[in-house]
C-alpha cells in the first residue's frame, strides 16, 4: 500500500476512488477486497483518515500486504467533499463500502453531478424500534431511499445480501477462511480451551450490542460444564460483567488476525451470536463455511441461518433461558460446512461493486 503522500496518477485507466473513513471491522476487508480481486486495469485510491490508517485492521488488512492502492488522508467526507476530490484526481468511479449514509443524504438532496458512484448498502433492513408501527416506518423509509437514489444518474445502490439467506439482488458478504476444522486442536490450545470444560465463543469486536450479559446468564443457565471464550477487542464494560459471574472465561482482548479468528470458531464447541441489529452477519457466514456448530438469536435476520441449515445452527428468542436451551441442544448440532455458503467469493463480491451496467 502506497504511503499517504502519494496519488495516483491523474486520469488512470479504469482509476477507482474508494470512500471509507472508518477501517475497523470488516471494512478494511472490504477495501482489500475490492483491489485485489479488481482488474490490473483498475488504479485504485483510497480516501480514509488519519487515525483510520493508525488502526489495527488497517495494518493488518492492507498496510501489511502489497496492494496496488494510493492514499490519501482528508478529514471533510461529505458529497460535495468526494466529489471535489474525484475531479481534482480524475476518477471514474467513487466506491462507498459503507454507503448508507451516503444514500441517505442523497435521497435528500435528489441530484448527483460527480463520477459514477456505487454505494454499499450494509444495513438493508430496518434496524430495531420500539413497536412495530415505528419498525414498519422505518422499513419504508429504506426501501424509499434505495429506490430514490437508484433512479439517479450515474448513482447505483447495492445492497450487501447474507450468503444464507434467500436468493436477493445484490453483493453477497463475501466469506474468506484461513483455517480448517482438521487444526481445532492446535485453535483449542493456541485459546487455552481445557477439554474438561464445553466452549461457547463470542468473537469479533465484542460490545454490549453483542448482547454478552445474556449470553453469560445463558451459560450459567446451561450448566457448570459451560465456559465463554471472548476472542476479540471487548468493551470495559463486557469485562467487567465477566467478573461477577461464577462460569469459566478466557478472555483474548486484541485484534485477531484473520486465522485466530476463523480459528476461534472452529476451536469452540459452539459459536453464539446474540444481537438485535438487523443484516448480513459475516460471523456467521463464516461458521456455516467452516461447519462450527452455532447459536443465533435475537435477529430475525439470524433466523435465515437457521432455515438455510437447521442441522447446524440453531435459533433463539434473545432470552437466556431461551439461549440455554440452544446452547445445551447444540451438542446434536453436526460439524458439516455448508459449502453454498463457500460460493459467496471476495471476487464476486468485487465485481458487483466495480461493475458498472451498460
Amino acid at each position: 500500500m502506497s504511503e499517504s503522500v502519494t496519488e495516483p496518477p491523474l486520469g488512470a485507466r479504469g482509476s477507482v476512488l474508494i470512500v471509507q473513513p472508518d477501517l475497523s471491522g470488516h471494512r478494511a476487508t472490504y477495501v482489500r477486497h475490492l483491489v485485489e480481486a479488481a482488474s490490473p486495469a483498475n488504479d485504485f485510491t483510497l480516501a480514509t483518515t488519519h487515525t483510520a490508517l493508525a488502526s489495527s485492521e488497517s495494518e493488518s488488512q492492507l498496510a501489511s500486504r502489497d496492494l496496488p492502492l494510493a492514499v490519501v488522508e482528508v478529514d471533510d467526507f461529505s458529497l460535495d467533499a468526494i466529489t471535489a476530490l474525484a475531479r481534482r484526481l480524475h476518477v471514474e468511479h467513487i466506491v462507498a463500502p459503507d454507503g448508507d449514509g451516503y444514500a441517505t443524504a442523497l435521497a435528500r438532496r435528489r441530484a448527483w453531478t460527480g463520477p459514477r458512484l456505487t454505494l454499499l448498502i450494509m444495513r438493508p433492513d430496518a434496524q430495531p424500534r420500539s413497536n412495530a408501527l415505528a419498525r414498519s416506518a422505518a422499513g419504508w423509509a429504506k426501501r424509499r431511499i434505495f429506490s430514490t437514489v437508484n433512479r439517479l444518474p450515474n448513482v447505483r445502490a447495492v445492497r450487501l445480501v447474507a450468503p444464507y439467506g434467500p436468493a436477493a439482488d445484490g453483493a453477497l458478504d463475501p466469506v474468506e477462511l484461513s483455517t480448517t476444522t482438521r487444526s481445532r486442536q492446535q485453535w483449542r490450545t493456541h485459546f487455552d480451551l481445557d477439554g474438561t470444560t464445553r466452549w461457547a465463543v463470542v468473537v469479533g469486536v465484542v460490545t454490549p450490542r453483542k448482547c454478552p450479559d445474556e449470553v453469560l446468564d445463558a451459560l450459567a443457565e446451561a450448566g457448570a460444564e459451560w465456559g465463554l471464550l471472548l476472542a476479540g477487542p471487548c468493551d470495559p464494560t463486557v469485562l467487567a460483567s465477566t467478573k461477577s459471574r461464577a462460569i469459566a472465561v478466557k478472555i483474548h482482548d486484541r485484534y485477531l488476525t484473520d486465522e485466530e479468528l476463523d480459528g476461534a470458531l472452529v476451536a469452540s464447541d459452539v459459536v453464539v451470536a446474540a444481537h438485535l441489529n438487523e443484516g448480513p452477519s459475516g460471523i456467521v457466514a463464516k461458521a456455516m463455511a467452516l461447519g462450527a456448530p452455532t447459536v443465533v438469536a435475537g435477529a430475525k435476520s439470524l433466523k435465515e441461518a437457521a432455515r438455510c441449515a437447521p442441522a447446524l445452527v440453531a435459533w433463539a428468542p434473545l432470552d437466556s433461558v431461551a439461549i440455554a436451551t440452544a446452547i445445551r441442544d447444540s451438542a446434536v448440532l453436526t460439524r458439516e460446512p455448508v459449502a453454498s455458503v463457500r460460493d459467496a467469493t471476495a471476487a464476486a463480491f468485487a465485481e458487483k461493486l466495480l461493475e458498472w451496467p451498460t
